[in-house]
């Protein structure tokens, strides 16, 4: 689905439109460098904070690790290190991540990980990583070494960080605003990212680069913005206070809250920028989509009483469906209007 073209939208099971959009919700900009030792060449690093104690930034560092098959060669978490051993890079990112790579050019990566206790709520998280180009030569050799841009290190913290809020707040899954947030290390506030033509996020009125300020007249900081959020029980609109490029502004933004047994209907629709109908663009075998008739290419007119005009219709009639309850939707199909019935079923893993 060309991102120009339209802006994408929940399974009728899941929101992929969350808070976060994993695997790149929640960057961190870095805000230091140091030198990590026992790599080769000694690179400086990136400086991150996590919102985590020491014990919990370790074992996300860990987990993430793992989670992206990146090889963990020592592990000293007496000392707060980890060093990686080499991995394979394909070459879209061996070039997005090692300065002046070759075009189509593979790769190898190695990383060295530091933290460093701050207090039981903040963890520093240092990251260094260096990367070479596969031998040129017929006879087996190292590769020439190339200098980090610092995408992959950022990249890398985004994850880990993105791990740590989701343990300490799993029930973050279950709000949506339209928007990702990521922490900015230079001023200390969360910014607002992720908001694309079209999306929930803009109709909403956030645009990327806000910084987050206060939230209902509360001041903002690491330690409780994600706790201020997931303290909401149901849908709600709330007061943002933004600093737009040096500008306050005052934004009223509706936060669905979205039950964790949200029913499964078994279809995923996309939403034209142009005409801001909401299309099928998937259809699961042996749903329930699939079962009442429901086709690629259907417009999505209207679910029961709610006409779907635009994103925050659209949450408003996902919130209200239940499992083992038939809903009833208009669509548009070669011309003409019809209605169809699905009985929601529970959520499917």
């Amino acid at each position: 689905m060309s991102m120009t073209k339209r802006s994408g939208v929940p399974n009728k099971q899941v929101v992929l439109r969350l808070f976060f959009c994993v695997p790149f919700f929640l960057c961190v900009f870095a805000s230091g460098c140091t030198t990590l030792s026992n790599l080769p060449g000694s690179p400086s690093a990136k400086t991150f904070t996590m919102p985590a104690s020491f014990e919990e930034a370790w074992r996300a560092s860990l987990m993430t690790l793992i989670a992206e098959y990146i090889p963990i060669e020592t592990q000293d978490e007496e000392g707060g290190t980890v060093k990686t051993s080499e991995f394979k890079i394909q070459p879209n990112e061996f070039q997005k991540w090692a300065h002046k790579a070759f075009v189509s050019s593979d790769g190898y990566g190695q990383a060295r990980l530091r933290l460093l206790s701050i207090d039981r709520e903040r963890t520093r998280l240092e990251i260094a990583a260096q990367f070479r180009g596969e031998s040129t030569s017929m006879v087996p050799a190292t590769g020439r070494y190339y200098e980090s841009t610092g995408a992959f290190e950022s990249q890398l913290a985004a994850r880990i960080h993105a791990y740590v809020i989701l343990n300490k707040y799993p029930k973050l899954l279950q709000l949506v605003t339209g928007c990702n947030f990521r922490w900015n290390e230079q001023i200390e506030h969360y910014e607002i990212s992720g908001v694309e033509p079209g999306s929930f996020g803009e109709a909403q009125g956030f645009q990327n680069g806000d910084i987050v300020i206060q939230l209902d007249g509360i001041n903002m900081t690491m330690e409780n913005f994600f706790a201020t959020l997931v303290s909401i029980e149901q849908t709600e609109t709330k007061t943002f206070f933004l600093d737009r490029g040096g500008k306050g502004v005052l934004l009223e933004a509706t936060i669905f809250y979205l039950p964790n047994d949200l029913p499964w209907f078994g279809f995923h629709v996309g939403r034209d920028i142009e005409t801001g109908r909401f299309q099928v663009t998937d259809i699961i075998e042996d749903s329930p989509a699939e079962d009442a008739g429901l086709m690629v290419g259907d417009l999505l007119l209207q679910e029961e009483e709610i006409p779907l005009a635009g994103w925050y219709e659209y949450y408003r009639a996902m919130s209200g469906a239940r499992v083992g309850v038939e809903r009833n939707f208009l669509i548009w199909r070669d011309g003409s209007e019809r209605w169809l019935t699905m009985r929601a079923e529970p959520p499917r893993s």
